[in-house]
Order: C-alpha cells, then sequence, then structure tokens
C-alpha cells in the first residue's frame, strides 16, 4: 500500500509552523529547508518513486510552506497590560485616576516599578505598555527595553509630559512628530484620564509580535560590569597608557613614572623624574601615551615640566626596553611649549595618538584668573602678562592654550600633517596648531576612525551673569575640522565678555565672534582671528536648562574616548551597544557619562554610566585593545596624597557574572574569650538559580565553610577574616574584616527623666550617666576617671532633619547642620580640616576670623559668589544655589572647628537646664551626647563607645517626614511655609524616634478637601492603631491659604514602652475618596 503521500506532507509542514508559532525567531534550518524544493524534499525522504508525482505539486506545497513560515514568524502577544509605576513625583493626581481606571476594568494587568525590576524582551508579550511614571527618570536600560519592545510593534501609552531631547531622544522625537504610528509602533501620549480611558480600548488591535523589525540595541545592565581594583596606593595620578599584553603604565604628578603588572599583580617604581612644580603648581608629570607601533619600538611619549633652565614643557619620546627599563638616555625632546611659571596656572598636558600616525597635545592658556574676579582675564597692563590670556590663547603664534597635532619622524624630530589651523609655512600661525582658543583642556580624545577631536576645556569662576561678563561655564567641544573656540573672549554658545580696561576698570564693548580682534600687547601673533565656534556641550555651576542630567555643583569636564568594539573581542570586552559613544566624565562631580551621536555625529543623548558606582574624582580613562576601560581615580583633594586615589579596571561580563561577597557580624571586637558569629547571607549573584558556596579564612589558620559561622578565639590580638563566595560557574568574590580580641567596648548608660523626645516647657531635667567597661572598670565605682567621660549638652537652632546629627556630634558641640552642608558640596575639593589644599584648611580660615556677625555674613557671600580670595593664587569657585541661611551655617561651623576638642563641664549626675524656651515656630533641638574611649588593653587598640540623645518641640511639621508612600509635598511660592499633600487611599507619613510617654492627646493640622479616615499607628502598619477618626470633608475649595488647616483631635490612651516610628495612614470611608493635606503634628 503507497503512503499517502499528500498527508504526510500536510502533517510535516504544519509541524513546521507549530514549531513556529513556539519560536521567537526562524531557525537557520527552516530558512535552509525552504531552499528546497519540494521534489527535492521528497527524493531525500522517501526515494526516487514519487519524484514525479511530488513535481506536479511541488508549486502548491512551496506556496504553503511559504505562508506558513511567514504566518509563524509573528508570535502573539498575551492580552496583557504592563503598568510602569511609580507612586510619587509629578502627576500624582493624573496616576492615581489612571490606575483607577485601570482596577475597574476587565483589563489583565501587570504593575512593576522601573526601580527595581527590569524584564528586558520579555515586555514583547504585553499587548500595551503604561508609563505611569516620570519617563524622565527612566534608565538606559529601561529606555532601550521600550525602544525594542514598540518596534516589535507594541502600543505605549505615556503622560503627555515634556521630554528633554538628550535625555530620551527617541520619546522626544515621538512627542514632536505628534503621530500615532512611531517607530514600527504605536506611541499614544494622553493629557488626562479620559483620554486614557479612550486610548485603552485600541491597545489590543495589534496582537503580532514583529521580531524582525527590532533595531535599537539593549543597554548592558549595570549588575554585567565589574570595577576591579589594580593599584590603590597611588599618589596624584595623571595619565595612564595600556601596553600590548595587558600591563598598565601611569604617571604621578610629582614625578614618578609606574607599570602596573596583572600577572604578578604588583605596581613598580620605573623612574622618578626630577620636575618643577612651583610657581605653577598645576605642573609636574602632565601626559603619557605609547607609541601607535610600539610592539615594533617600545616607544613611550611623556608630556613634563623639566626642573631648571628656561621655564618650558617637554614633549619627549623614550625607549621603554624589555622588563621595564626606562632608557633615560633615549630621551628625544620632540617639542617645547614655552610657558610662564610666575604664577599659575592651566598646564593642560594630555597626548594621544589619532590616526595616520598623527601626534596631538592638548596645552592649557598658562594664565592667572585670580585676579579678574572669576571673569576673562585681559589684564593688558604693562608687566601683567601672566594675567592676560590673550598672550596664549587668541595668539595664533603661540603654543599655549591649544590642541597641537604633529607627525613624529623616527629621528625624534616631525612634520607637519595636513589640514591644520594655519599653513605649513608658519606666516599665519604656529603651524602645529589644530585647535585654539582654549582655556584648559585638560582630557581629550581623537576618534580613531573620524580623527574628529574632543576635549572638556574647564571653564573660569564665576557664578553670576554681572557686566564684567556671563557666568562660567565648562565646556565638552568636538572639532570634525580645525578651527578657533573662542577663550578669551567667549565661552560656551559663544557668550562674549566685555573687554575690560584693567586700569581705568572702563568696560568696553563685547567682540563679534565671526572677527575676534586681539589687540593685546602681549599678543605676537595675528591680529584678526578665525571666527569663534560654539562648544557642543556647556554647563554652570546650577543645573544647565539643556542639559540638566549633567547635575550641579563644581566643575572640571573631562572627555574620554569614543568606543568601538573589537574586532575580536574579549569576554570582558564592553558591548556593541557603546559603540561610537564618547565617554565623558566629571573630576569634581564624581561621574562618567555616556554621549551618542547621529549619522552626521551631531551630539543627541547623554546617559549616565554605572551611575551607582562610586568614582573618587576620575582623572584619566582608556580602552585597551580588548574592550576594557582603565581608570585612574585622583582621590578627593586637590594636590594630595589621596587614600581613596587608585589605578582600576572595569569589565563586562558577558556570560556568568561574579558573586558579590559580603561580611556581616554581631561584633569585632571584644574581650577574651571572644566568641564570633559572622554571616554572608547578605552576599547575593546577579545570575538568577545560581549556587553560592562560602569558604572563610581565619588568619590563625583555622577554615569555615557556610553561610553563617561561629567560632572562639581565645588570645588576645587582631585577627582577619576573609570570606570568599564561589558560584557554580566559578566565579568568586572576596571580603575581609577585622577583628579586635583583648579589649571589650565600653557601655554607655544615659537615664533621662520624662519624656525621651519632646521638651514640654519644664525648664530642668533630671539625668545620671554610668560608663561600664569590662577591663577598665565603672565611673560607679571610680576605676573609670569621670574626667574621661565627655558630657556635653547643647541647643541646636534651626535643626529640624535628625540626619544632619550624626557622629560628628558625640565629640563636640559644632553646628552640626553646617557640617552636613559642607560634605554635600563640593568643598572637600579645594579644602580640608587640617591641612591646605588648593584652598587654606578649616583650621585656617578659623584662626584668621573671628565667629562675629559681619564676619559670618561675608564669607557666606563669598561662597554663594566665589571669586577672588586672599589666599594665594586660586580662586574660588561659586555657589549660587545654595541660599544665605545654608552658606552661614557652613561658616557658623567653619569658625567652630577650632572649639572641637573643648572639654566639657557636666557631670555624670545632674541636671540639665533647659533655659532656651521653645515655641510653635522654632525647630531648635537640644541635644545630650555622652562619648568614653577606653585605655586599651596589652596592645589592642582603644574603642570609644557614644551615645546621642534628642529633646524638641513637641510638634512636627509634617514635611520633615521620614517615611512616605504616595505623597507630594508644596511650598506655595517658595516661602517657608510647607505641607503634606495628596493623601489618598493608601497613603502614609512615618517620623522616627517618637516617644508617647505621658502624651495625651495628639493634634493634626488638616485640610480636608475630600474626608477619609486618619489613623495612627506606632512601630508599625501592621496590628491595631493607636488612634483613629473620620474626618469630615470640607465645604472649602483647596487652597494654599494656610489659615484653612484646621485642627483634629486624637486621644491617645496607650503606647509602646520607648521610642519608635510614629505613622499615620489615610483611608477612603465608604463612598468618600479621601483627599487631604497634611500641615502640623502637636503632642500634648
Amino acid at each position: 500500500m503507497e503512503p499517502n503521500i499528500f498527508l504526510i506532507a500536510l502533517i510535516t509542514f504544519n509541524s513546521i509552523a507549530y514549531f513556529k508559532q513556539r519560536s521567537r525567531f526562524i531557525p537557520s534550518v527552516l530558512i535552509n529547508l525552504g531552499s528546497l524544493t519540494i521534489s527535492n524534499f521528497f527524493e531525500r525522504f522517501f526515494g526516487n518513486n514519487h519524484l514525479l508525482r511530488m513535481k506536479k505539486i511541488s508549486y502548491f506545497f512551496s506556496v504553503y510552506f511559504f505562508f506558513t513560515i511567514l504566518i509563524s514568524c509573528n508570535e502573539q502577544r498575551n492580552n496583557r497590560l504592563l503598568v510602569l509605576y511609580q507612586e510619587d513625583g509629578q502627576n500624582i493626581d493624573l496616576k492615581s485616576e489612571c490606575m483607577q481606571i485601570l482596577r475597574a476594568s476587565s483589563y489583565d494587568f501587570d504593575i512593576i516599578d522601573s526601580q527595581s525590576q527590569r524584564l528586558g524582551d520579555s515586555l514583547w508579550q504585553n499587548n500595551a505598555l503604561i508609563i505611569l511614571s516620570d519617563p524622565q527618570i527612566l534608565n538606559p536600560q529601561w529606555q532601550s527595553d521600550i525602544e525594542r519592545y514598540v518596534q516589535t510593534g507594541g502600543t505605549l501609552l505615556v503622560p503627555a509630559e515634556a521630554i528633554n531631547t538628550y535625555y530620551w531622544p527617541w520619546l522626544h522625537q515621538a512627542q514632536t512628530k505628534n503621530e500615532k504610528y512611531f517607530d514600527g509602533g504605536e506611541i499614544n501620549f494622553f493629557q488626562d484620564s479620559t483620554n486614557f480611558r479612550s486610548l485603552l480600548k485600541t491597545v489590543f488591535e495589534k496582537m503580532s509580535i514583529q521580531a524582525d523589525q527590532v533595531k535599537s540595541l539593549q543597554a548592558p545592565s549595570d549588575s554585567r560590569f565589574t570595577k576591579i581594583i589594580l593599584d590603590a596606593e597611588v599618589n596624584e595620578p595623571m595619565e595612564l597608557a595600556v601596553l600590548p599584553g595587558g600591563r598598565v603604565l601611569f604617571i604621578e604628578r610629582e614625578g614618578n613614572f609606574k607599570v602596573y603588572d596583572p600577572e604578578m599583580r604588583t605596581t613598580k617604581l620605573l623612574h622618578t623624574f626630577d620636575v618643577s612644580t612651583k610657581g605653577n603648581y598645576e605642573d609636574g608629570m602632565l601626559g603619557l601615551t605609547i607609541d601607535p607601533n610600539y610592539e615594533d619600538n617600545n616607544w613611550i611619549y611623556i608630556y613634563y615640566s623639566p626642573k631648571g633652565g628656561r621655564p618650558r614643557q617637554n614633549l619627549s619620546r623614550f625607549v621603554l626596553a624589555y622588563k621595564d627599563s626606562l632608557i633615560l638616555q633615549s630621551e628625544k625632546v620632540i617639542l617645547e611649549v614655552a610657558v610662564q611659571r610666575e604664577t599659575c596656572c592651566h598646564s593642560g598636558g594630555s597626548i594621544s595618538f589619532g590616526p595616520n600616525g598623527n601626534l596631538f597635545l592638548s596645552t592649557g592658556d598658562n594664565t592667572s584668573s585670580k585676579e579678574s574676579d572669576g571673569y576673562s582675564p585681559l589684564d593688558q597692563r604693562p608687566g601683567r602678562s601672566p594675567f592676560d590670556a590673550q598672550k596664549g590663547a587668541s595668539n595664533t603664534h603661540d603654543l599655549r592654550g591649544k590642541i597641537l597635532r604633529i607627525t613624529p619622524k623616527k629621528d625624534g624630530t616631525y612634520t607637519i600633517p595636513k589640514g591644520n589651523l594655519f599653513s605649513p609655512d608658519g606666516t599665519e600661525g604656529r603651524p602645529e596648531i589644530f585647535a585654539m582658543g582654549c582655556r584648559n583642556p585638560f582630557r581629550f580624545s581623537v576618534d580613531q576612525r573620524t580623527g574628529y577631536v574632543y576635549w572638556g576645556d574647564v571653564g573660569p569662576d564665576s557664578g553670576i551673569d554681572s557686566e564684567l561678563g556671563p557666568q562660567s561655564y565648562d565646556e565638552w567641544n568636538q572639532a570634525k575640522s580645525p578651527g578657533n573656540y573662542g577663550w578669551p573672549y567667549f565661552e560656551a554658545n559663544n557668550k562674549a565678555y566685555p573687554i575690560l580696561d584693567f586700569a581705568t576698570k572702563k568696560i568696553g564693548l563685547s567682540q563679534n565672534p565671526l572677527q575676534p580682534i586681539n589687540d593685546s600687547p602681549n599678543n605676537t601673533g595675528a591680529r584678526v582671528l578665525p571666527p569663534a565656534r560654539s562648544s557642543m556641550i556647556w554647563y554652570p555651576y546650577g543645573v544647565s536648562d539643556i542639559w540638566p542630567m549633567l547635575g550641579k555643583g563644581s566643575r572640571s569636564a573631562m572627555a574620554g574616548p569614543i568606543y568601538y568594539e573589537p574586532s575580536t573581542p574579549s569576554k570582558t570586552a564592553f558591548p556593541e551597544y557603546y559603540n561610537g559613544k564618547l565617554f565623558i566624565y566629571e573630576w569634581a562631580r564624581n561621574w562618567i557619562k555616556v554621549v551618542s551621536f547621529d549619522n552626521e555625529w551631531n551630539m543627541i543623548k547623554i546617559e549616565p554610566f554605572l551611575s551607582n558606582e562610586k568614582f573618587n574624582k576620575p582623572i584619566d580613562m582608556e580602552f585597551d585593545r580588548e574592550g576594557n576601560m582603565y581608570l585612574l581615580e585622583y582621590g578627593a583633594n586637590y594636590f594630595a596624597n589621596n587614600v581613596e586615589a587608585k589605578l582600576v579596571k572595569i569589565e563586562y561580563n558577558r556570560g556568568n557574572r561574579a558573586p558579590y561577597a559580603v561580611i556581616q557580624a554581631a561584633k569585632t571586637k571584644g574581650s577574651v574569650p571572644f566568641n564570633a558569629t559572622f554571616s554572608a547571607s547578605q552576599s547575593f549573584d546577579y545570575d538568577p538559580n545560581d549556587s553560592l558556596i562560602f569558604d572563610w579564612n581565619l588568619s590563625d589558620g583555622r577554615k569555615f565553610r557556610g553561610e553563617n559561622i561561629s567560632f572562639t578565639i581565645d588570645t588576645a590580638g587582631i585577627y582577619e577574616i576573609a570570606l570568599n563566595v564561589t558560584d557554580g560557574d566559578g566565579g568568586t568574590a572576596t571580603s575581609f574584616s577585622q577583628i579586635n580580641v583583648g579589649n571589650a567596648p565600653p557601655e554607655i548608660s544615659l537615664k533621662l527623666d520624662g519624656n525621651q523626645s519632646f521638651y514640654f516647657g519644664e525648664s530642668k531635667r533630671n539625668y545620671n550617666i554610668e560608663v561600664t567597661d569590662l577591663e577598665d572598670g565603672s565611673s560607679s565605682s571610680g576605676t573609670i576617671n569621670s574626667d574621661d567621660i565627655k558630657v556635653n549638652f547643647s541647643y541646636l537652632p534651626d535643626v529640624h532633619d535628625l540626619a544632619l546629627l550624626g557622629e560628628a556630634f558625640y565629640g563636640n558641640d559644632l553646628p552640626i547642620k553646617g557640617e552636613q552642608l559642607i560634605w554635600d558640596n563640593d568643598c572637600s575639593s579645594c579644602h580640608a580640616m587640617q591641612s591646605a589644599s588648593i584652598g587654606p584648611s578649616f583650621n585656617q580660615i578659623a584662626e584668621r576670623y573671628n565667629s562675629t556677625e559681619s564676619n559670618i555674613s561675608m564669607l557666606a557671600l563669598k561662597i554663594i559668589q566665589g571669586g577672588n580670595g586672599n589666599w594665594g593664587h586660586s580662586l574660588m569657585a561659586a555657589h549660587p544655589d545654595l541660599s544665605v541661611n545654608d552658606a552661614e551655617s557652613m561658616v557658623e561651623y567653619i569658625l567652630s572647628v577650632n572649639d572641637k576638642n573643648s572639654e566639657s563641664s557636666f557631670p555624670l549626675d545632674g541636671t540639665f537646664l533647659l533655659s532656651d524656651f521653645q515655641n510653635m515656630t522654632e525647630k531648635g533641638i537640644y541635644v545630650i551626647s555622652v562619648r568614653y574611649e577606653d585605655l586599651g588593653f596589652e596592645g589592642i587598640p582603644a574603642i570609644e563607645s557614644s551615645k546621642i540623645q534628642f529633646l524638641r518641640a513637641p510638634y512636627i511639621q509634617a514635611e520633615d517626614y521620614d517615611i512616605s508612600k504616595n505623597i507630594e509635598q508644596q511650598r506655595p511660592f517658595g516661602g517657608s511655609f510647607a505641607f503634606v499633600s495628596s493623601l489618598r487611599h493608601g497613603s502614609y507619613v512615618g517620623y522616627d524616634n517618637i516617644d508617647l510617654n505621658g502624651v495625651t492627646e495628639i493634634l493634626l493640622k488638616i485640610m480636608p478637601i475630600s474626608g477619609g479616615k486618619i489613623a495612627i499607628f506606632q512601630g508599625d502598619l501592621k496590628g491595631k492603631p493607636l488612634a483613629e477618626l473620620n474626618i469630615p470633608s470640607s465645604n472649602k475649595n483647596e487652597s494654599w491659604e494656610e489659615e484653612n488647616f484646621v485642627d483634629y483631635s486624637f486621644a491617645i490612651n496607650e503606647s509602646t514602652d520607648g521610642s519608635d516610628v510614629l505613622f499615620l495612614m489615610f483611608t477612603d470611608v465608604d463612598e468618600t475618596k479621601v483627599n487631604m493635606n497634611l500641615d502640623q503634628i502637636i503632642f500634648k
């Protein structure tokens, strides 16, 4: 009996179709099969008997096969919606209304938080993606995932908010076009909940997934990058160069030339150059690179400041012989740059090769801006050349303030490549000049494919626009061709400085950017200059209107490389996503970002790189041939041997990701015998379902295995314990902890009468302090001297954020708010506590100025405005975003530092006098601190213990919450009056460290726009509330007037012992949808 050929064929091809329905992509085997004729197929599987018959029906099956494959290519979506939801932020009302519509509908939907989850291409399964959050908080990973989803034919619903083009150009373009169909899918911008409801009705029209339309590359997850510290013992690192094979050369400003060996994991000092760092204290070892043909010639290039002789910078070539021997006699001085060293600053000094063997060098303008109030230094008075930038940056015959381009020759000389700014004969200007009009182009890079040059130019110091010129900006520049970039006549997008006569102080006209003129007597070049070009990116001290993602604060713009994926990338090479993108970094703001370009190399996007990673003043960056990033971190302070300084390598893990080792311990200090308990439970691995093995090694030789371990140490000493975590694929990570055995920490008991959180008008409080220490004894027995126990009691006015009062207060009674503001801003970049950095130390300032009202006001203004000072060469950066009150708090802290170690006069048992009576308008608190440092024991270091307690007025401003959910905060017209708004069903606020001992009533100042229930909880939101009350709706319209808030009383009959979190929970009542504002909480 003959087989039923038609039935077999039908079953075969329908099986193929079924398989394709279950797969997202077309397997290559099916594509190859489709290229066969049907007759070839049956000849192969059934022999020649049926060949003739099959030829007759081959056409039919070919058509059937084609349509089966075509239809089966597109996987179907799952009839569900995905909601990307953010409870707080902008448009809370609109988001709440949209969520109510979804919950009342018959649609199946899931809700996720973009901050904690990433779904990648699994987004494709959903019929629509709904964004109910601020689109401009979405990270690059979510952005790329959403783009890919839409490109499959997906539907996106998003609030009609303005999108910054440089934050997310794809979505900005969709919003600008205002077309329903965009990039293969649909994007609908909804204005209100009514518009949202109507759009929901259309989201199930497109069911198939068009996977072949996806073109956006997926942004890699941050968790796939590993930052590896290669050397943490570096001193003022400047520039690095990666040798073939992975060894890393780097220089330190004060003269050291070093190499890191990855096989030995050690750093070797190759030579210490005798460099000049006097006069212009930014001089020293400045630049480093290797020859493109290093493997053949072993040439390296160093740009440095030789000591002695005429002031100059040398660009020299050396031979680095086998086994890391620097042959000093091989030095060839290729180029000299004449400089002045009467005063600081701006040395520039980066060097890098571009295409065609051309060597680029950046030079600073070598000009002091100290005496131009932070504006352009155009001082043309006799003898003032060091203060006139026109001698260099705008001088066509001077090499300073430039990007130079030359072609080194084998004999140590150089030629001029075609296409520099001026002709090779030197009549128009120095032929080496590629770009002029630079202030301090400290770090630059050359695109190895296009030859385009990118650099960060560090700008001047003024923080405000004035008659002397615009506020200062830092810049990132792009030179597709040679040109003039404007300094010192222009900055940013050609914002012009007027020509100031420094002798008469007369302010003249500004220059024309199309034809700048250099009439300075210090100019040795052309009078008429090339037209000035605008910067690619410019940004002030404050938040930029155009590029808000750059942040605010001090500035030091630097340009890293453009990345290209190697032709044969290593397992750790950066992914294709970064191809053709520029890495920029900010020394002062401690971040790295990535710039994307369109096909014409116009900048279109700026996105963060490893935004949760801490970078300590990144100062140089380079990719090796295998696609790995190397980075030098300078550390916190200028011109200092910073403990944070290091050489690091950043790898991308395509496959298995190494685990993270985290050690937790109940205690790490104690007496003999010491019972230790350690846990690795917080260790983790980003790869799901990866099993972890935990190995522990104690420095006394003992080894343990397991997530939690316990052991006893019977001998006093200092021990180290190492946790090594290994995952199932062999990835490892190690963490260390120190154990001090032989000295137990002191214990402090502070007993204070009455409520432990609030002061209720009494004039005094009794207290008792007891300190006990296992080795030292106790204060009550007299074996601990009471003079060694420091007791402080202070009243801190205008402090309402208890987070400002950290451990720093335990030993002193300094103005802590000012200290916290100092560390939250960029002060540590230029100032240290005891030693001078680029600016004076805080101790030096406190010694010079008394803490008078006039000094505080004067110094606060200096912090805000920046400008010249009396401490040497450097200008102070402006901080225009600081309020006068905050700046004065900072000054108060600085002027009090010399009193930090003053002795306390409070006894261990006595009475605190509460003389600073508080009222409902004050935000001050009383602070009690106790500290004791023990004597150590048998060689084990001393241990200090501290205890701190606060008393404040019996009220809390609602906006001072510590915990919140689904709320907004309002401050009408930017004034002092503020409140919490949009309290809806499920909203809550929480306040830390609230003791209700003795409290019988709590008053809430409420504006009940629409009534509801308020419940008060202590500790958590579980169980029975302490009190609850139904609040009726108000007859008044919502208003920002303070008098529209009404007091509602809650009786408190019981509470838990001690201090805990106090919660206020808001819920709907029956058909009433709660909507309230909260101003104040008062305790009675």
